[in-house]
């Protein structure tokens, strides 16, 4: 993904919500098959823009708020994120 992708597009701001898996899988590409990033558990707080693929949200992740500039982007399925405010 490049660098700044998600910069252009209007952002806002979402959490991770309850899965079977008790995580919900950051991933390189919008698709189940794409490898894992990073697994979020509930709650976890991220952004996303308006890019969206076949149910699939791009979205923009931090690691811990004691590290806010390291920052991961990826795809996560949408249906298990809702808005939230931004924190």
């Amino acid at each position: 993904m490049q660098k700044g992708l998600l910069s252009k597009k209007k952002v806002a701001c979402y959490e991770v919500q309850k899965t079977s898996d008790n995580f919900l899988a950051l991933r390189e590409r919008p698709s189940a098959k794409s490898n894992t990033i990073w697994a979020l558990r509930e709650g976890y707080a991220l952004t996303a823009d308006d890019g969206e693929q076949r149910g699939w949200a791009r979205v923009r992740v931090r690691r811990s708020l004691e590290v806010p500039l390291e920052v991961r982007e990826g795809w996560v399925f949408k249906k298990y994120i809702k808005e939230a405010p931004c924190k």
